[in-house]
C-alpha cells in the first residue's frame, strides 16, 4: 500500500495495466512515430550546423529544408498527442508523467512506447531497465561500485 506522500510519479509506477505481457497497440502506434522524430530532430540540427558553414547561395535551400523538417515535427507531434488521447488510461499515464519536472507530453509518450514496463515493474527493475541502476561487483575480499549495465537499445528505425 502506498503512503500518502508518494508523488504521482510513485504512484505510477506501481499502478497496474490490464494487459501485462506486451505493449498495447496503440503502444506501438505511438512507438513508429517516435523514431521518424527523433530522426527528423537529427536532421533539423544538421541542417542548423550546416547552414553556419554553408555558402551563402546555398542558404535559402537549406532554410526551405528546415522549414519543410520543421512543419514534419510539428505533424508528428500532433499526430502522437491525437493517439495519447484516443485512449484514456495512455493519457492518465502521460499526464502522470508530465507532472513530474521536466518532463513535457513528448517525452512522456517516449518513455511509454519504450518502456512498456512502466507501471509493472518497482523502481528498482524500471531503473535497472533504463540502465542507470549501480551494481556491486564482488570478487573475494573486494567489494566495488562498477558502472550499470548499458541502456537498452533503442528500436532499429
Amino acid at each position: 500500500m502506498l503512503n500518502n506522500t508518494a508523488g504521482p510519479f510513485h504512484q505510477f509506477l506501481y499502478f497496474r495495466v490490464e494487459n501485462q505481457n506486451r505493449k498495447s497497440e496503440l503502444e506501438d502506434q505511438i512507438g513508429l512515430r517516435i523514431t521518424p522524430r527523433r530522426q527528423l530532430i537529427e536532421m533539423q540540427t544538421e541542417e542548423k550546423n550546416y547552414r553556419t558553414t554553408a555558402h551563402p547561395d546555398n542558404i535559402s535551400g537549406i532554410q526551405n529544408h528546415l522549414s519543410w523538417l520543421k512543419a514534419e515535427i510539428e505533424s508528428l507531434e500532433q499526430e502522437l498527442q491525437t493517439l495519447a488521447k484516443s485512449d484514456l488510461s495512455l493519457w492518465q499515464k502521460t499526464v502522470c508523467l508530465q507532472s513530474v519536472s521536466g518532463v513535457g507530453p513528448v517525452t512522456a509518450l517516449t518513455l511509454i512506447a519504450e518502456m512498456p514496463e512502466l507501471g509493472l515493474a518497482n523502481h528498482k527493475q524500471i531503473a535497472a531497465l533504463a540502465g542507470v541502476a549501480p551494481y556491486n561487483r564482488v570478487s573475494g575480499n573486494r567489494a566495488r561500485r562498477i558502472p550499470p549495465p548499458p541502456p537498452r537499445q533503442q528500436s532499429p528505425a
